[in-house]
């Protein structure tokens, strides 16, 4: 063996050590993400905990590249394209646990960037309401879900928080003798009752391929996700139709947009001879639930949430007490008392500066959903075939009585989940 090669082996190994150093202390840390970012003269490497990013090392920088080159062969990516985005996943072991990492890279100026999704092979699947749902917005998810056939959209632009909704709403099947399998490229974590089918650019088959095949082995429930292709949406939309349960991610901020874009995708009528349901969410960081602090909101901020969501009109404040009250029976977040009236909101809910030991001083901890459902019924489906605006097929929605993800967020807040400034940067806010 040369001497080249003994240098390179050796420095091979030194990268995998600090590596699991670094993957090792993140998991230690309860963090979800890593991000690796190469600056002038280090790379900054963060982790992100309870919706927090914080700085956790610096490390020299000519580690660099034999570190993003490392990565790229774990995951099977290109380790020669540095000029383009990649995303690829793998399975690393920490003591007895396994962890599935997915791992994007992102072109810099002073190098390739790189994020580090963590989730453990042993993470236990939420149930529904663990995920924020509730109301008619749970309502409707569990109508669809007891339908023979339909499709289940979820629209949401978090890929991984996506396949993380598909899994719990698809072990909601795990108690019933019905075959389920998930297409899904994040590799999520499973209950054994579901089978996982990942496409990579290296598989043979592709989305559609897997869901034909799952149709002809008679899997009468089938998540997927993302559904980006047309080939992949026309096969989504066919086999709702044909008698399978659905469910697919589509990228979109809300629910008239993924309709609208998986309508167009797959030159399908949507919701013709079949139901289901739209579900859009957004998940934002939580306050910690230990440290919070309730406050009585200023004049400012008591005049941003009226004109914001109309209180002042006949009947809006009534219906944000209703809705809160109807979150408090159900257990949506805090224990305390209601936070609004008929006639106005009474408190909201603060990170306790610096937090405290259980939120890593942060204040904040862990993630919430933020949801809104519609039925897939004649008049959306109509709306769909006519290429009608998402504006107008998302006001038939609230026409409809969906809770929005603004008035979501704002029971949210109301319950002490989520702060006031994460209830503004919802859309349309």
């Amino acid at each position: 063996m040369s001497d080249s090669n003994v240098g390179t082996k050796t420095r091979d190994s030194t990268v995998a050590l600090g590596f699991k150093q670094i993957i090792e202390r993140a998991v230690r840390a309860g963090a979800t993400d890593i991000h690796l970012e190469p600056m002038e003269r280090v790379v900054i490497v963060r982790y992100r905990r309870g919706g927090v990013l914080y700085v956790a090392n610096k490390l020299p920088k000519q580690v660099a590249l034999p570190l993003a080159r490392y990565l790229k062969e774990l995951a099977n990516l290109d380790t020669d394209q540095t000029s383009a985005s990649q995303t690829g996943q793998t399975i690393i072991k920490i003591g007895r646990s396994n962890y599935h990492l997915t791992l994007s890279t992102l072109p810099l100026l002073d190098g390739e960037k790189i994020t580090i999704h963590i989730q453990s092979e042993t993470l236990n699947v939420p149930s529904l309401k663990q995920l924020g749902l509730w109301g008619n917005t749970l309502g409707r998810i569990e109508f669809a879900l007891g339908l023979p056939k339909g499709l289940i959209v979820i629209c949401g632009l978090q890929n991984l928080q996506t396949s993380r909704t598909l899994v719990s709403l698809l072990r909601v099947y795990s108690s019933r003798p019905i075959k389920t399998a998930l297409i899904d490229e994040n590799m999520p974590p499973l209950p054994p009752t579901i089978s996982l089918f990942s496409p990579s650019p290296k598989s043979t088959f592709s989305p559609p391929h897997y869901l034909r095949l799952l149709q002809k082995r008679g899997v009468e429930v089938i998540g997927i996700n993302p559904v980006m292709s047309k080939s992949t949406a026309r096969e989504t939309v066919s086999a709702a139709k044909k008698g399978c349960v659905i469910v697919a991610g589509v990228p979109s901020t809300n629910i008239a947009k993924g309709l609208v874009f998986l309508s167009q995708l797959s030159q399908e009528p949507i919701g013709i001879g079949f139901g289901g349901v739209a579900v859009g969410q957004v998940v934002v960081r939580g306050l910690c639930p230990h440290c919070r602090q309730p406050y009585r909101p200023t004049p400012a901020e008591a005049a941003r949430l009226k004109k914001a969501y109309g209180l002042n009109s006949p009947g809006a404040m009534e219906l944000i007490n209703r809705l809160e009250a109807e979150a408090f029976r159900q257990g949506i977040g805090s224990e305390a008392s209601l936070s609004s009236s008929k006639q106005g909101i009474n408190r909201l809910w603060q990170a306790k500066p610096h937090g405290c030991k259980l939120c890593d001083h942060s204040g904040f901890s862990g993630s919430v959903g933020i949801f809104e459902a519609c039925q897939l019924n004649d008049t959306i489906a109509g709306q769909l075939i006519n290429s009608r605006s998402p504006e107008m097929i998302y006001q038939t929605a609230l026409d409809g009585g969906m809770v929005s993800l603004a008035q979501d967020g704002l029971v949210k807040a109301l319950r002490g989940m989520i702060d006031l400034p994460t209830v503004f940067s919802l859309e349309g806010l």
